[in-house]
């Protein structure tokens, strides 16, 4: 059961990448999105509401929109269990 993935750089991970992900590894605790650049607002938030134990999160140099989207949804989720990486 995996609870650490890196996926950074991913070119072809999408929103589509991420559903399967979150279906596949419920347990998640840390993950490293950073390049992604494929993923939206709408695949983030699916993963983090089915990824209940997600305590670290690495979007570095994904899409700003998307992310600054659904950075809300995120951190009211978690309510500030996580650590968010995103510059």
């Amino acid at each position: 059961e995996l609870r650490d993935v890196d996926l950074s750089k991913g070119t072809k991970i999408t929103n589509e990448s991420l559903v399967a992900l979150a279906h596949g590894c419920p347990n998640l605790e840390k993950l490293n999105l950073s390049g992604c650049t494929k993923i939206s607002e709408h695949g983030l938030i699916y993963l983090t509401e089915h990824c209940n134990y997600l305590k670290n999160l690495n979007l570095c140099g994904c899409n700003n929109a998307a992310v600054d989207q659904a950075l809300l949804v995120i951190v009211s989720f978690f309510a500030n269990n996580i650590i968010i990486h995103h510059h």
